[in-house]
């Protein structure tokens, strides 16, 4: 049978650090990826509201007219 030996070699140290080092890219690339999503919602959510805005404006002056046209109408 095999003998074991409990100790920690400079194999396992080098192991643990390339785990350490990855899992920090790894965090590093995810964090920038969200970073990137959220402001491109953020830009969205802004166009919307310019939009909206737009429509709004629009859509009273279509009120304003149809308002002059049934006035117009009722006489």
């Amino acid at each position: 049978m095999p003998e074991y030996r409990n100790s920690i070699t400079l194999g396992n140290v080098l192991q643990m650090g390339a785990f350490v080092v990855a899992l920090s890219v790894a965090w590093a690339t995810l964090d920038a990826r969200s970073l990137a999503a959220q402001r491109t919602v953020d830009d969205h959510e802004v166009r919307i509201r310019a939009l909206e805005a737009q429509i709004l404006g629009t859509l009273g002056r279509l009120d304003e007219r149809l308002a002059r046209i049934e006035a117009a109408a009722s006489r």
